[in-house]
């Protein structure tokens, strides 16, 4: 039996995503000639909304010509969680990150990973493609540039859940778009930017301190 499949989609640009046709199979008496390999550029395809009030996400064609913008029919997908606030794709093109924020529920953030049909461009859920924060985003989604891994900083800039600011950090299955925790994931809080918090000048709260800022990363302001 063979099973014929991409193992890394291409990095150059223009952005390209390859599928495989017919790759998988009995090896027979003749030889296997019906294997086919396509790869379409991606660049400037499609554009994906977060709609807001509706916990949903919208894609749409791009005219490449005009520049003008039509519905995909099958692309708007409603979210559970957090209402979407960002929206960023995969440097293959292949998945969206639906980032999702709130301030007085939990979770406090949320990524959810959806699939974009190479060809349409409508959006499909991802299995094992959702995760959870205690905190609110700062900063990301951050992909390598292979596209097998993403970053997020979480942390709450006005120090009211009492947790620190760290660094998560997500593997990315290249087939499916499932996201797996890096070893080491969640990062430890920096020590540099705890001591800030502690000897931060006082601020115009009464019992506060306002944190400030250390080489080696970043603070909220910090209770007494």
């Amino acid at each position: 039996r063979y099973e014929v499949g991409v193992a890394q989609q291409p990095t150059t640009m223009p952005r390209q995503t390859c599928e495989v046709a017919n790759g998988s199979g009995t090896i027979g008496s003749e030889a296997v000639r019906n294997i086919a390999v396509t790869c379409r550029d991606m660049t400037g395809r499609f554009l994906y909304a977060a709609i807001e009030g509706t916990r949903g996400v919208q894609g749409f064609s791009i005219d490449r010509t005009s520049g003008a913008l039509a519905e995909i029919p099958g692309s708007s997908v409603v979210l559970g969680g957090p209402a979407p606030r960002a929206i960023a794709t995969s440097p293959d093109q292949r998945f969206l990150h639906v980032i999702g924020d709130q301030l007085f529920a939990a979770p406090r953030a949320q990524v959810q990973v959806l699939r974009i049909d190479s060809e349409s461009g409508s959006l499909t859920t991802v299995p094992n493609g959702t995760e959870s924060f205690p905190a609110n985003l700062r900063f990301g989604p951050v992909f390598l540039a292979s596209g097998r891994a993403v970053y997020f900083g979480v942390g709450d800039s006005q120090g009211r859940t009492g947790i620190d600011n760290r660094v998560y950090g997500f593997a990315i299955d290249p087939t499916s778009g499932s996201l797996s925790a890096l070893p080491g994931s969640p990062s430890p809080p920096s020590p540099r930017c705890r001591r800030a918090c502690r000897t931060g000048r006082p601020s115009a709260r009464p019992g506060r301190r306002r944190c400030s800022r250390s080489p080696s990363g970043w603070c909220g302001t910090s209770g007494p």
